[in-house]
C-alpha cells in the first residue's frame, strides 16, 4: 500500500508581480476599500525601484522548494499567498484536485499572533472546509524550525559534563 500523500502549503502575504499590478493588489490587502491614488503612485514608484516587482513570490517558491528537498516522500509542496496570486484557496482547490486530503499549512512569518498567522490559518481553514480536507493544521517557521533543533539536539551526544537544558 502506498503511503499517503501529505500536501505542504507554504504560504506568504503575497505582491505585485508587475507595476500595473499594484493598485489591485493594494485592494485586496485592504479589503476592497480603494487606496488614495497617491498612495498608489508612491507605492508603484518603491516597486519601480527594486524592479517593478515584488520578489515575495519567488522567494517563497525558493523557500518552497528547500521545504520539499528537505522532507522527501510522502510530501508535496505548494505555495499559496494571502493577498495575490497564486492565492492560497486557489492552491487548495488544487491540491485537493490532486488528490490530497491531508494539509499542512506553513505560515512563512517570523512569529505568532492572531494578526498574522491567525490570519493565514482562517484563510486555510476556510478554503479547506470540505469533506476532501477534514481538518488542515497550521504552523509557522519559526516554530517548525525549533522543533527540529529540539528534535536535533535530542540525538546529539552531550558533552561531558553539561546538563541538557
Amino acid at each position: 500500500m502506498a503511503a499517503e500523500q501529505i500536501a505542504v502549503l507554504v504560504m506568504a502575504y503575497g505582491g505585485p508581480g508587475n507595476i500595473d499590478e499594484v493598485e489591485p493588489y493594494l485592494m485586496d490587502v485592504r479589503g476592497g476599500r480603494p487606496t488614495k491614488p497617491q498612495l498608489v503612485d508612491e507605492i508603484r514608484a518603491r516597486y519601480a525601484r527594486i524592479g517593478g516587482r515584488s520578489p515575495i513570490l519567488e522567494f517563497t517558491r525558493a523557500q518552497a522548494a528547500g521545504i520539499g528537498r528537505a522532507l522527501g516522500d510522502p510530501f508535496s509542496v505548494y505555495v499559496g499567498m494571502r493577498h495575490w496570486h497564486p492565492y492560497i484557496p486557489d492552491v487548495v482547490d488544487e491540491l485537493t484536485r490532486a488528490g490530497h486530503r491531508r494539509v499542512v499549512g506553513v505560515a512563512m512569518v517570523p512569529h505568532y499572533s492572531n494578526m498574522s498567522v491567525g490570519a493565514y490559518e482562517k484563510k486555510l481553514l476556510q478554503a479547506a472546509a470540505s469533506p476532501a480536507i477534514p481538518a488542515p493544521t497550521t504552523t509557522t517557521l519559526t516554530a517548525t524550525l525549533a522543533l527540529r533543533r529540539q528534535c536535533a539536539r535530542r540525538r546529539l551526544p552531550r558533552p561531558p559534563g553539561r546538563r541538557r537544558r
